[in-house]
């Protein structure tokens, strides 16, 4: 597997010489931020974290967070307010990462944000992403399979909806969402009609809501990549895998975990998107293999630092790190690496407890732990930073 790493030892002289601090933007348990404050807070870099739910946000308890700040109300004036009051602080514009999307829309409908701060990632292209209708247009265009989607404007629009295939219909939000319209991920049903009244109960209009057909699959059938595409290299960091256990299912589930795996279909899906947009920035995609057409159909695209990047740090290539340097304007640190030294994977250990559990499989949590390969990368758990974790013990479960 190709990809792009940072050599620490290169890095220190840069990070003195740039003086860039960063800002993480994060709400509810904030399992993505951790990842990167962890990530930038091990180069020695500034780390400030702004979040809607502080006393319960796992990445202000790292050790590496510098400072912390709340969102009192989570609205885009306060958002904006509060993003100033560190960059004020700050000696140069920092750099600032956002890992939800209703922040990420604040972020860009504000025009003085954009003046202030350094933003990894193509700003237009992340506007135009936000909205699904666009990922399945110009996944389309670059040439991916995807599953057959439909853009409704009416109730009758959807309870006309039949499945090519025969099979079920998904449902799922087509933008962003204000605070307390989050109500669903995915509505499943058997036919557009009854579909369309599960949706009624719901607070949503149906101009913002797409609809798919559902592809049935394993969970081991949801492969995925991991990567930064640098604005100062031509060569985009990319890590692939697979999801092996999810929360929930199908186009709902959450990935608790997962592993490294070297996929050339899948990379080269990926690469062949990112060249079609035009795109610099973070990008997670995910695809679902349907055993019957042995395709990789499309699902989404996310341009915002995933929940288990951690994973492609343990196998080797960094993308906070990337993002960082890259944000520095230094592609000396960049370098391109072979494959995968050795297999790896991405764990939730407390979700997978909670799984087995309801599989009554509870005493088997530490047996399945050491069957699984031994470099492991923990959602929370970290030896050099333990006080999330410690946190996580006493969050309330959901």
């Amino acid at each position: 597997m190709g990809g792009v790493v940072v050599g620490p030892k290169v890095s220190t002289d840069i990070l003195h010489q740039s003086g860039l601090e960063a800002i993480v933007c994060t709400r509810c348990l904030g399992v993505n931020a951790l990842s990167v404050v962890r990530a930038l807070g091990r180069l020695g870099v500034v780390v400030h974290v702004v979040s809607a739910d502080l006393h319960r946000n796992l990445a202000s308890y790292s050790r590496y967070c510098a400072t912390k700040i709340s969102l009192d109300a989570f609205s885009s004036a306060v958002f904006s307010k509060q993003i100033r009051r560190v960059v004020d602080q700050c000696a140069v514009p920092p750099l600032l990462y956002i890992d939800n999307d209703l922040m990420l829309h604040y972020f860009l409908e504000s025009k003085v944000l954009r003046e202030q701060v350094v933003f990894p990632g193509s700003i237009e292209i992340v506007r135009k992403l936000l909205d699904k209708k666009y990922q399945v247009m110009s996944a389309i265009e670059a040439g991916l399979d995807v599953p057959h989607s439909w853009f409704p404007e009416s109730w009758s629009d959807i309870s006309k909806l039949e499945n090519p295939s025969g099979g079920r219909l998904i449902a799922k939000k087509r933008f962003p969402v204000e605070s307390g319209r989050d109500g669903f991920k995915v509505l499943a049903a058997d036919n557009g009609e009854q579909l369309c009244r599960e949706l009624m109960n719901t607070q949503f209009h149906p101009s913002e809501l797409f609809v798919q057909e559902y592809i049935p699959c394993r969970d081991d059938d949801v492969h995925f990549a991991l990567s930064y595409q640098p604005l100062h290299t031509d060569e985009p960091a990319i890590v692939t895998g697979t999801k092996l256990i999810q929360s929930g299912s199908g186009d709902g589930g959450i990935m608790i975990l997962g592993q490294a795996s070297h996929n050339k279909t899948v990379r080269g899906l990926t690469e062949r998107y990112i060249k079609q947009l035009g795109y610099w920035g973070y990008f997670g995609i995910e695809f679902k293999y349907d055993r019957e057409t042995k395709k990789y159909f499309f699902i989404e695209v996310n341009t915002r630092p995933e929940r288990c990047n951690a994973l492609a740090r343990v196998a080797g290539v960094d993308l906070d790190c990337i993002s960082y340097f890259d944000a520095t304007g230094n592609p000396e640190v960049v370098k391109a690496v072979g494959n995968i030294a050795r297999p790896c994977v991405w764990l939730d250990g407390k979700k997978i407890l909670e799984t087995l559990r309801r599989q009554r499989k509870g005493r088997d949590f530490m047996h399945y732990i050491k069957s699984l390969p031994r470099k492991k990368e923990w959602a929370v758990w970290a030896r050099d930073d333990m006080k999330p974790f410690w946190r996580s013990l006493c969050q309330p479960k959901g």
